[in-house]
């Protein structure tokens, strides 16, 4: 199982659970910045991981 995988699908899962309920605006917008947090982090890893990569190999 791909971890990274699962977490994005759980996180899209959550953003899209959050954005239907957003008729409550507080909870919707609680959600979604909790999401956002979590995949910028999970993006902000990644690209920074995939450069060092990049670079080290290049």
């Amino acid at each position: 199982v791909d971890f990274r995988w699962v977490s994005r699908r759980l996180l899209a899962q959550d953003w899209f659970i959050a954005s239907s309920k957003s008729k409550n605006i507080n909870y919707g917008r609680r959600k979604t910045t909790m999401s956002e947090a979590w995949y910028g982090l999970g993006l902000g890893f990644g690209f920074v991981l995939g450069v060092r990569l990049g670079f080290g190999l290049a």
